[in-house]
């Protein structure tokens, strides 16, 4: 049996490229058409796929180790959680933060990647203050910069737009005879999601915890108490709440009801859109927000208020 040639020069050179590994812990792959350059290690520039290079060229990486990510979504099984800047786009690992930064703990609300600080910026996003990033950071700052939520409607009956109109009438700014709702009200947001996840669970095998429920509860408690003092008031209700004879509630859901509820569901769609809330989060509030809407409808009368108050001595 005569023996084996040797390879010819370019299929050694083919074998060769084929060995070639993409260098992203995450990645690995080794089938990449391109290859591109990364970091420099030992003198040299390391390998990356064209997707991974792609991402590093971008920024899109932790500076610690380097472990490149989608572009705003890191992998949300990764037992090391990631870190968002609050002044940049730029995410980190968190525990790479504590072990090269020497720091004992981070700041989650008011973090500085180690970019920032190189270049020394102060600023934080334009973003970072408004109230679509203060629901999205109730959602991780630990976690993986979350996917938006698909745009979605919240369906209202009749009687619940009707009721709108009639709200909007009696705040109207260039209205002489402008009212406000009076506080606190009976029931409060608070009494009515109570009722409201009763009701479900009175529906339910008393053996079956509904999760769901709870978290539609507790989503909408968490979005009213950081919407209403933003985008759920008008005029004369913002100088009702900041009148100096009045002490300024810390628990919104405890002092509005129904009215001021139906507002927020409306609005959430626009909440949602612009802000970064996790889909997989906001898929139970989504999903259920129809059920809510029913049960505000079925107990109408007794929980939207007959009339409005003069905004006697309330400057609009």
């Amino acid at each position: 049996m005569a023996d084996a040639e040797p390879l010819p020069k370019s299929d050694a050179a083919d074998e060769k490229l084929q060995r070639i590994v993409c260098t992203n812990v995450k990645c690995n792959r080794s089938d990449s058409s391109q290859w591109k350059e990364g970091w420099e290690m030992n003198g040299q520039r390391v390998p990356l796929c064209n997707a991974c290079g792609i991402r590093f060229s971008k920024g899109s990486f932790c500076p610690w180790c380097y472990q490149i990510y989608k572009e705003n979504e890191p992998d949300e099984s990764e037992e090391n959680p990631w870190l968002g800047c609050d002044y940049c786009p730029k995410w980190v690992h968190l525990q790479c933060e504590l072990d090269n930064s020497k720091l004992s703990k981070v700041d989650s609300k008011n973090y500085r990647c180690p970019e920032c600080v190189k270049k020394g910026i102060t600023k934080r996003r334009a973003s970072a203050d408004s109230l679509e990033s203060e629901l999205a950071t109730q959602h991780g700052r630990r976690g993986r910069p979350p996917s938006r939520i698909t745009k979605f409607r919240v369906p209202l009956t009749p009687s619940l737009k009707d009721i709108l109109v009639v709200d909007w009438e009696a705040h109207r700014e260039d209205s002489y005879s402008s009212s406000v709702l009076p506080l606190p009200r009976t029931p409060t947001v608070t009494q009515i999601l109570q009722d409201y996840q009763s009701t479900k669970l009175q529906s339910m095998d008393e053996n079956i915890e509904d999760k769901d429920t709870k978290a539609v509860v507790d989503g909408l408690k968490y979005y009213f108490q950081k919407a209403l003092p933003k985008v759920l008031l008008y005029r004369c209700e913002t100088a009702q709440l900041n009148a100096p004879e009045t002490d300024t509630p810390t628990d919104f859901c405890e002092v509005y009801g129904a009215e001021h509820l139906l507002r927020l569901l409306v609005k959430l769609p626009t909440l949602f859109e612009k802000s970064d809330v996790s889909t997989d989060l906001a898929k139970p509030l989504v999903e259920r927000l129809s059920d809510v809407v029913k049960f505000l409808d079925e107990h109408a009368s007794d929980l939207f208020a007959p009339t409005y108050v003069a905004a006697v001595g309330i400057k609009k």
